[in-house]
């Protein structure tokens, strides 16, 4: 089918050094991701606002809306059409959006580990091109917003990382805890 002779076949294509395909393999994922992070951020770090105080009529499964009444999800300053759109409907997508905003605390810490994680366990289901372009944006985003509060609030470092281990053993956020559950019993995650 490749029209070349079974010699060349066998000196390209046998005995391989798998750690070399691997490596070949993580330098093309690798390659893929900043792509993909890349086409959707004009900006190479777009702001994030950290704020105080919950207000529990403005909560959201992974931080804050700051909208005034109306609902007008856009796109914040820094993200190009190839970013995620934001929409009130679709949770994770606050992130992304121009109102979105975070509480340096423990609370909206396990809300964006918890929504990460999922993120993740996604990646076991689907084809890895498909979830790069699709996922590695909100991955990317939600390793800025926390690199956003540890640099606001120092002390919340070790925070982070206790969260993120307790996330990993199930400790999830209830509202991202909820979608695990739903996800798990339709065979998306394990």
């Amino acid at each position: 089918m490749q029209d070349h002779t079974l010699g060349t076949a066998l000196r390209h294509y046998a005995n391989r050094d798998l750690a070399e395909a691997a490596r070949e393999i993580s330098s093309i994922l690798d390659q893929i991701y900043e792509t993909a992070i890349k086409r959707t951020r004009y900006k190479k770090h777009v702001d994030v606002r950290v704020v105080n105080g919950h207000d529990p009529k403005k909560d959201t499964p992974v931080g804050e809306c700051s909208s005034e009444k109306v609902l007008a999800p856009t796109l914040a300053e820094g993200f190009t059409n190839f970013a995620p759109e934001p929409d009130c409907s679709v949770k994770e997508s606050c992130i992304f959006c121009d109102k979105y905003a975070v509480h340096a605390d423990e609370e909206d810490i396990r809300k964006l580990l918890s929504l990460r994680y999922l993120i993740e366990e996604l990646k076991v289901n689907m084809p890895s091109e498909g979830w790069v372009y699709r996922w590695s944006p909100y991955i990317y985003r939600i390793d800025e917003v926390l690199f956003e509060i540890k640099s606001k609030s120092p002390f919340l470092s070790s925070v982070i990382t206790r969260v993120k281990e307790e996330v990993e053993f199930g400790i999830l956020d209830d509202f991202w805890k909820d979608y695990h559950e739903t996800l798990h019993y339709l065979g998306m995650v394990s």
